[in-house]
């Protein structure tokens, strides 16, 4: 939970603060590139994995695990190092500079029933689609691979490293493109492909990985329906000029 409220202050943070930078015409370009940045250090990550598995063998299990987050220090520093060399957004020092800025944020923002509301519709409703199809790409299809379908974790990463290394740059892709066609086509075409796909993925995933779980399935069928009401992709708002 402490983790999810971390990445979740770090990634907002980062995207409102590249959305108040950005010219208007170019925002989907210039925050498509947060997205990227999440690629690349779940690539890292699991790179650096890999090297500690080859380095520590069988030690790994007892020892070699802690070896990545000491590495991260590294990058903790260089983080400290770029918040202190950060400056406010031009949009918030005009704001602040007009008196239009919050007093008091935390009250503003949950202790008002009208303000509380956009939190909610924001929660659920645009980022609740996206954080799925995201989670179960980046992170659950790890779990499967590992633990449904018995792949080995070193074949399982490389799997993943793969699919990374092929996939992040489409967000540049899109970004630049929900600034030519708009923002809503975008959203509600990744959100529908991500619907209708994710689970032949996780199809195409087992007959792939694992033929022997597929033939299995295929002589004793189970037959999963879902029904799902409502996805909507997520949508960060537009920066406006005040």
């Amino acid at each position: 939970m402490l983790q999810g409220l971390a990445i979740g202050g770090e990634y907002g943070g980062a995207a409102i603060y590249v959305a108040e930078h950005a010219p208007d015409h170019k925002r989907g370009g210039y925050t498509s590139w947060i997205q990227v940045t999440a690629g690349a250090g779940l690539l890292l990550s699991l790179l650096v994995i890999l090297a500690c598995r080859k380095l520590t063998g069988e030690a790994f299990n007892e020892w070699g695990w802690r070896l990545p987050f000491l590495l991260s220090i590294f990058l903790l520093a260089i983080s400290t190092w770029i918040r202190l060399s950060m400056q406010e957004s031009p949009a918030f020092l005009k704001m602040k500079a007009e008196g239009k800025h919050s007093k008091a944020p935390i009250s503003e923002a949950f202790g008002n029933w009208r303000n509380l509301k956009i939190v909610l519709i924001s929660l659920f409703g645009f980022n609740g689609g996206q954080a799925v199809t995201f989670y179960c790409a980046q992170f659950y299809s790890l779990f499967f691979l590992t633990q449904i379908l018995k792949v080995d974790p070193q074949t399982a990463n490389l799997m993943l490293i793969a699919s990374l290394i092929l996939t992040t740059p489409l967000f540049l892709y899109f970004g630049h493109l929900s600034d030519r066609i708009g923002r809503k086509p975008v959203l509600i075409a990744g959100l529908a492909l991500g619907l209708a796909l994710t689970f032949p993925a996780f199809r195409w995933l087992t007959d792939y990985a694992n033929p022997d779980v597929a033939a299995a399935e295929a002589s004793s069928p189970v037959i999963v329906v879902a029904d799902p009401a409502v996805a909507i992709s997520s949508s960060t708002p537009s920066a406006k000029p005040s």
